[in-house]
């Protein structure tokens, strides 16, 4: 069992509020500016966090790439440079994702 099957098993309504709370601001800026920053993120977590990799799926230049996770960061309060919040983001998006 992965971990991510693991959470997802046990995450409770609060979890789904608090994944839902913490990427409210992505997908806030997506409708207000016809943004891309949710499908960069899950390309960036899909892809390991590996820019090059992301770079190629999303068919944009990697300061492109660096411009987005910047804001993408400021707007989460969280560092994508870090297990810690690669994680968090991780679980957020798998958790609302498989909502019923």
């Amino acid at each position: 069992m992965s971990i991510e099957s693991l959470v997802l098993a046990t995450a409770g309504g609060g979890a789904h509020a608090a994944a839902e709370n913490l990427l409210a601001p992505l997908r806030n800026y997506d409708q207000a500016n016809n943004g891309r920053l949710m499908p960069t993120l899950r390309a960036y977590l899909d892809h390991d966090a590996q820019p090059s990799r992301v770079c190629q799926s999303l068919y944009i230049h990697r300061n492109t790439l660096s411009k987005r996770l910047a804001l993408m960061s400021r707007l989460l309060n969280v560092r994508l440079d870090t297990l810690d919040g690669l994680t968090t983001c991780m679980l957020a998006v798998r958790i609302t994702d498989d909502e019923p």
